[in-house]
């Protein structure tokens, strides 16, 4: 049993814990969006709370549609 703690649930959480030290700020994805594609979409970008959470955790999204001429 401790053999699969340690191969797959220990890693799995280190990379989760890890990951969101480097994730985005919704600021910084709009920033990064519109020098990337600079015209013709409309950016949004933001934090969505997961309902059900028991940490309150949530999710960062950013969304690109095309601009209607």
């Amino acid at each position: 049993m401790a053999r699969l703690l340690w191969t797959y649930r220990f890693p799995f959480a280190w990379d989760g814990a890890v990951s969101c030290l480097g994730a985005y700020e919704p600021e910084e994805m709009l920033s990064l969006a519109r020098e990337a594609v600079p015209a013709g979409y409309i950016w949004d970008a933001g934090r969505k709370a997961i309902p059900a959470s028991p940490a309150k955790l949530c999710i960062t999204y950013l969304i690109g549609e095309p601009q209607l001429q």
